[in-house]
């Protein structure tokens, strides 16, 4: 957990946008891992030119 955390901190910092998806969810149950990743980008690509308008 605390690499996750300081791993999380170096990108967030460096301006980068994180989505953990787990293996047993995507063995579960790929398309809603899929359609939420779709979404997760989605949303970063607008955020990101918000920001650089």
């Amino acid at each position: 957990m605390e690499r996750d955390k300081n791993v999380t901190k170096y990108y967030i910092q460096n301006d980068w946008t994180i989505k953990r998806v787990w293996e047993h969810d995507v063995k579960e149950n790929s398309e809603d891992v899929i359609k939420e990743l779709v979404l997760f980008i989605e949303d970063a690509k607008t955020i990101r030119n918000e920001h650089t308008k």
